[in-house]
């Protein structure tokens, strides 16, 4: 027997392993193979070559520094004197944009203090001009071509800065960004004075108060299970801040303490257990809740539902403020063209709020109208509501006017078409521009003068004509009820609320009109006690007179009312 023939050498892709590859254009591109005997090995780009070893070799490689745009065929070919062997790569370059990645730092966002030197690199996956921005202007460049860049700032001033670096080629650009935010000291850091212990457990009816304290000067702000329900400023660092929690539901919950200022903000908080009360001691009183229990053969029986000894509020328990209105309308000097307006026990006006995020104004308001001289054929009487809330140390504009309602119902007398509800519109204000002084609003509002509100403006027609039709000799005189309701809601919780009404009748002369229309705008505040909260909120009646009364043409006691919901006080004090 003869020896067997010989083998021909056997090409082997290295690297890349695979045989299909893409890559995009301007990329470089290393190809690696090896064959299993020496021999002359040679690279091809479809029919040109390349290269060519000039001995007998196992392994070749060969780089591309800029992959050129297309569908390619790189073949590998080995020769010697058994024969010879080939294998091959499919590449596919395609003409994309560059990508840059943050290199260092890796994070978007960046904090760093006052004067720290600052280093900023990125990369890019292909050969591109790159440049380095700071808030949009040049600070660096690349002369040629690079897959790299770095920029080193020193001596950093206070403020935000977006640092930008940017990649550009033929095949497009690309960018990253870092968001810069330098300090001129270390964020507030905040310590758990009382309870030591992050997590408490209580009974429900224990009461607990809650002691945090900052580092250095800032807002303290307690929240329970995310709802804000305090804020105080503190002036001192270290300054011990406290809040008592009344009574909650059985459950775990959250309180949070976050310190905020210029310098950033810093939060911890206690992980509060409230249980139920396990003991049953005959005829004891227990508080569940709204309810009060007691201890009947052994089982807790409701006592006394909804009892007001319990004390007890959930942070999604609806606050409410009920509040009169009292206005009376004087415009012209005859006494039968005044408009009174008002509320009874059996109309009520309020305020109500879930989560301080969103406000409910709604109420009745009786109108009652009379009228000497009969050649008023049609009347238009305005009712307006100026709508604010806030917080005394930051604007706040509300997200949208919702849910809006208006209802005309127990016309007196009944006659068709006497009073129509001639529609309402709602406009968007800054409270600077309803009340004055503005230099008063933050102490006796408690909300920023910049605070957007929205004045809501229902204009009701009494047709007095209809009813002299229907009733020839009887007195020109109207009743009727207004109903309205209207949501302002907010991103984030408002912790003050501050309502106007001001209702007036149309029927004037156009200089009237506009003496109505001027007190509108210089309408003043009356001041009222800081102390104002949700539980007993200041109604206060101020009547037009002075500048507002132009010269006394307007007859007093024409009025707008004033309601003041104050949770935190300008310049002290908790949230209630």
């Amino acid at each position: 027997m003869g020896n067997p023939p010989p083998t021909p050498p056997v090409v082997t892709l290295v690297n890349p392993s695979g045989s299909d590859i893409c890559d995009p254009v301007g990329t470089m591109r290393t190809f690696t193979a090896s064959c299993d005997q020496p021999a002359i090995m040679k690279i091809y780009l479809g029919v040109s070559l390349l290269f060519e070893t000039s001995s007998t070799v196992q392994q070749i490689s060969y780089a591309f520094q800029s992959a050129p745009v297309g569908s390619h065929v790189v073949r590998v070919v080995a020769e010697n004197a058994n024969g010879s062997g080939e294998n091959y790569w499919n590449w596919n370059v395609l003409s994309t944009p560059p990508v840059v990645t943050r290199v260092d730092p890796g994070e978007q966002e960046i904090t760093d203090l006052i004067n720290t030197m600052r280093r900023f690199e990125a990369s890019v996956d292909q050969n591109a001009l790159m440049k380095v921005y700071i808030d949009d202007f040049l600070v660096c460049e690349s002369e040629y071509f690079v897959r790299n860049i770095s920029c080193t700032f020193n001596n950093t001033i206070l403020g935000n800065f977006v640092v930008k670096i940017t990649a550009d080629n033929t095949n497009g650009s690309g960018e990253t960004t870092w968001n810069w935010h330098i300090r001129s000291a270390d964020s507030p850091v905040v310590t758990l004075i009382k309870p030591v212990s992050e997590d408490i457990t209580d009974q429900i009816g224990s009461p607990r108060t809650f002691i945090a304290s900052a580092n250095q000067p800032a807002y303290l702000e307690f929240a329970f299970n995310g709802l804000p329900v305090c804020k105080k400023r503190v002036i001192w660092e270290n300054y011990p801040c406290s809040f008592k929690f009344a009574s909650r539901s059985a459950g775990d919950h959250k309180v949070e303490v976050t310190a905020v200022n210029a310098n950033g903000r810093d939060k911890k908080h206690w992980n509060w257990h409230l249980t139920n009360p396990t003991s049953c001691i005959e005829n004891d009183l227990q508080c569940k809740g709204y309810d009060l229990y007691k201890c009947i053969n052994g089982q807790w029986t409701v006592y006394e539902s909804n009892s007001p000894q319990c004390g007890w509020s959930d942070p999604l328990t609806l606050r409410k403020i009920q509040h009169y209105v009292d206005l009376f309308c004087h415009p012209t000097s005859p006494k039968a063209a005044a408009v009174s307006v008002s509320t009874d026990p059996f109309h009520s006006v309020s305020i109500e709020t879930y989560d301080f995020k969103s406000y409910t104004y709604s109420g009745t308001v009786k109108y009652k109208a009379d009228r000497i001289y009969r050649n008023i054929e049609v009347e238009p009487f305005v009712y307006q509501l100026y709508l604010f809330a806030g917080d005394p140390y930051c604007s706040s504009v509300p997200i949208t006017a919702e849910n809006i309602g208006v209802n005309i119902s127990n016309v007196k007398p009944s006659v068709n078409n006497l009073v129509n509800n001639s529609g309402y519109n709602v406009e968007a204000k800054p409270i600077r521009d309803i009340v004055k002084p503005v230099s008063e609003i933050q102490k006796i509002t408690g909300i920023h003068p910049d605070t957007q509100g929205y004045i809501l403006k229902i204009s009701v027609l009494v047709n007095w004509y209809e009813l002299m039709v229907a009733f020839p000799d009887a007195e020109f005189s109207v009743e009727f009820d207004l109903q309205y309701t209207i949501t302002m809601r907010h991103s984030e919780p408002q912790v003050n609320t501050f309502v106007r009404h001001w209702a007036y009748s149309g029927n004037d002369n156009p200089l009237i009109q506009l003496m109505m229309m001027l007190a509108g705008f210089c309408n003043t505040l009356e001041t009222i006690p800081a102390t104002a909260n949700w539980g007993s909120a200041d109604v206060v009646s101020v009547g037009l007179s002075g500048a507002q009364n132009a010269g006394g043409l307007l007859r007093e006691p024409s009025q707008y009312q004033d309601i003041y919901g104050i949770n935190w006080p300008y310049g002290y004090g908790d949230v209630q």
